[in-house]
C-alpha cells in the first residue's frame, strides 16, 4: 500500500518540482550539443519512480543515458557507478562533467573517476568558482553551468 501511495505521489508531480533555473539550461546545453545524462542513487524507492518524476517535471526527455544505483550494483560516490555511465555512454570517463549538491556522492565520486565536478550549492556565498587544475567548480544557479563548460572546452584544449 505505500508503494502504491509513493507511485500515485510521484506521477501527480509536475514542472513546479524543478527550481527556475533547470529547464533553461537543459535547453540551451542541448542546442549547444552536449549529451546529457543520470547517474542517480535510489534509497527510498525503486528508479522506475523516479523516472515517472523526470518525465512528469518534463525534464526526462534532455537526458540520453540515464543510470540507477539499483540498477548498475553500485551507488556513488563509488567510482564504479561512474565508469559504468561512461562505459555505457562510449565516453572517456576523463570528459565526465558531474553536477551534483552532495560534496561526498557527487563531488567526490566522479573525480574518483576521472571526471570533472561542478557543486551546485544555491546558498553559496560566491556566484561562481572554476578552478580546471583541480577539475571542480562551484555554482550557484545552473544557468552558470553555460559558463562553465565553456571553460572546461578551452581548458581540454591547452
Amino acid at each position: 500500500m505505500v508503494d502504491e501511495i509513493i507511485k500515485n505521489a510521484f506521477e501527480r508531480a509536475g514542472e513546479s518540482l524543478v527550481f527556475p533555473d533547470v529547464l533553461p539550461t537543459l535547453r540551451k546545453l542541448s542546442e549547444m550539443g552536449y549529451p546529457m545524462g543520470i547517474i542517480g542513487n535510489v534509497l527510498f524507492w525503486p528508479s522506475t519512480y523516479t523516472r515517472i518524476l523526470l518525465e512528469r517535471a518534463g525534464v526526462i526527455g534532455f537526458f540520453g543515458e540515464i543510470v540507477y544505483s539499483d540498477e548498475a550494483g553500485f551507488s556513488k560516490p563509488d567510482r564504479q557507478i561512474f565508469l559504468y555511465f561512461a562505459e555505457k555512454t562510449n565516453t572517456d570517463p576523463s570528459s565526465l562533467v558531474y553536477v551534483g549538491d552532495n560534496v561526498v556522492e557527487d563531488i567526490g565520486g566522479v573525480l574518483s573517476a576521472g571526471g570533472f565536478g561542478v557543486l551546485i550549492s544555491r546558498r553559496a556565498s560566491l556566484s561562481r568558482l572554476i578552478i580546471p587544475d583541480l577539475r571542480v567548480a562551484l555554482v550557484r544557479d545552473l544557468r552558470e553551468l553555460i559558463e562553465v563548460v565553456g571553460v572546461l572546452e578551452r581548458y581540454r584544449g591547452e
